[in-house]
């Protein structure tokens, strides 16, 4: 069977908004990978399943990210009960807090996870994300932080990362790594995709021990309120308009083809 043909007979088993999502969310997980944000099989990236709020697709735990397709994605309800897997996938306990967080959070339709280098690092400052450069300003007094408590399988302390996530779209999970959180698929990788070189960069200007040119709390303010402003823009056009969203795509498609399937 061909490729197209595959994926075509894949995609009849679910309705098109569903299978629209399973694809972006897959390009998601490839270019997670092809950007070294992956960390073996470890780490989620997950969607709310259109129309369905409490329903969302997630990447199974054997799968590298490069692996992952839109098919193999498995379905789950917020509470954790398993809605349509293929034969042989499974998840980790992780997605019972993406099933937490979307259950408080009915403007969350996107939820991203990593381990990177950078970003655990960064996770493990008490100053946590500074307002070095221009990246960084879009995370201005907007990143919310959780207190280490081991790997999460307490259902108490979901209610804990819950009630400390707020009304952000960033949390820095202490001592452990960085979850982006947006009400569109693009909208959480972008924010991911930023938020690793802005922990990348903020390293390297930290490992400089050169003096630190400051930017003024007004001017942080400004420029994080630039950020919300295009994001608030994208979300009232068809998924179509977002031209980075797009190069994001055709990217996932030249270096990790097959993600549709």
């Amino acid at each position: 069977m061909s490729h197209v043909a595959a994926a075509n007979a894949h995609s009849a088993h679910y309705v098109s908004a569903e299978w629209q999502t399973r694809v972006h969310l897959a390009a998601v997980l490839r270019l997670l990978s092809h950007f070294g944000m992956a960390d073996g099989i470890r780490t989620h990236a997950s969607a709310r399943v259109p129309e369905e709020p409490d329903i969302f697709l997630i990447n199974p735990n054997h799968l590298m990210f490069h692996e992952v397709t839109a098919s193999s994605l498995i379905k789950l309800s917020t509470d954790g009960e398993v809605l349509d897997a293929p034969e042989g996938q499974a998840v980790l306990n992780a997605h019972l807090t993406h099933g937490a967080l979307y259950a408080a959070r009915s403007d969350v339709n996107c939820i991203i996870h990593t381990h990177t280098e950078a970003g655990v690092t960064v996770s493990c400052l008490a100053d946590g994300i500074l307002p070095f450069n221009h990246w960084a300003l879009e995370f201005y007094d907007r990143v919310a932080r959780h207190t280490y408590e081991g790997v999460t399988l307490d259902h108490n302390e979901r209610q804990r990362m819950v009630s400390d996530l707020g009304k952000f779209y960033v949390l820095l999970l202490n001592n452990h790594g960085l979850t982006t959180l947006g009400r569109s698929i693009p909208e959480a990788f972008k924010r991911m995709h930023n938020l690793e070189k802005v922990c990348r960069t903020q390293l390297n200007i930290l490992a400089s021990g050169s003096r630190i040119i400051p930017v003024r709390p007004d001017v942080c303010e400004k420029t994080a309120n630039q950020y919300a402003a295009r994001h608030n823009s994208l979300l009232k056009q068809p998924l179509q308009a977002d031209v980075e969203w797009q190069a994001l795509i055709r990217l996932a498609e030249h270096h990790s083809p097959g993600f549709d399937d």
